[in-house]
This record gives structure tokens, C-alpha cells and sequence, in this order.
């Protein structure tokens, strides 16, 4: 199990010189800013411009097609933003770790997910415990 600690010694130096928020886990990455303006909104495509630099200069590229943005609150612009010349697509419920996150920050979602799992598990018990 040495392959994700070299994997991640190897990512080390990518948020070098990225102004952003970088969460990095395993092989996923996530940039986020607080966007109050267009100068904030063009500092964050500039950080995603300078991840694209990175992973070409190591020769890693990133799926374009699975980056994702997603404008979190009310007092937000939407701005678009772009990973090599693509335009990611925007999301407004993503499912990450296992806990749903909605733009509006609710957690209907998030309990939606947990009830039918539960009722999953428990329609489980009925059928395989004969007496109850």
C-alpha cells in the first residue's frame, strides 16, 4: 500500500503558488474561494488555470469531464470557469465522501439519502428474521 503515499508525496508542490483553498484527498482535489466580486472570480480561474499548468508540466492531466463547479449561497456571481479550454459544468448537488452537498447548503438531501438507507436496511431485517 505504498502507491497512495507516493501518489500523494508526487501531488505535494500543487498548491504552490495558488491563492485558493485546496483540499486534496487520495486523487481528488478541490479549489474553492469565497466570490464576492469579478476580481475574486478571475483569481480563482487563474488558480485553476495554474493547477492545468501544473499537471501538464508533470504530465498528469485532469478528466475534465468529472471537474466540477458549484456556486455555493445566495450572494454568490456564477461566474463560468474553465479547465484547458473547457468549461466546467456547473452542479448544484454533488455527493462527495459519501455526504450530499447542495449550492443552497441545505441538508434535505443529506437526510433524504440517510432514510432510504435506512429503510433499506431494515426492509433487510424483516425479510431474513422469521421471527420478530
Amino acid at each position: 500500500m505504498l502507491e497512495p503515499v507516493l501518489f500523494l508525496v508526487f501531488i505535494d508542490d500543487l498548491d504552490q503558488g495558488i491563492a485558493s483553498n485546496i483540499l486534496k484527498f487520495a486523487d481528488d482535489t478541490k479549489i474553492f474561494k469565497e466570490v464576492r466580486d469579478s476580481i475574486d472570480c478571475e483569481a480563482l480561474q487563474r488558480d485553476l488555470d495554474n493547477v492545468v499548468l501544473w499537471a501538464q508540466k508533470w504530465q498528469m492531466e485532469f478528466n475534465i469531464k468529472k471537474c466540477k463547479g458549484m456556486h455555493v449561497g445566495r450572494q454568490n456571481d456564477c461566474c463560468e470557469y474553465y479547465m484547458g479550454g473547457s468549461k466546467l459544468v456547473e452542479e448544484i448537488l454533488e455527493k462527495d465522501l459519501g455526504v450530499w452537498i447542495s449550492a443552497d447548503t441545505k441538508c434535505s438531501q443529506q437526510c433524504r439519502y440517510a432514510v432510504s438507507k435506512a429503510n433499506k436496511v431494515l426492509g433487510t431485517i424483516k425479510r431474513t428474521i422469521t421471527y420478530l
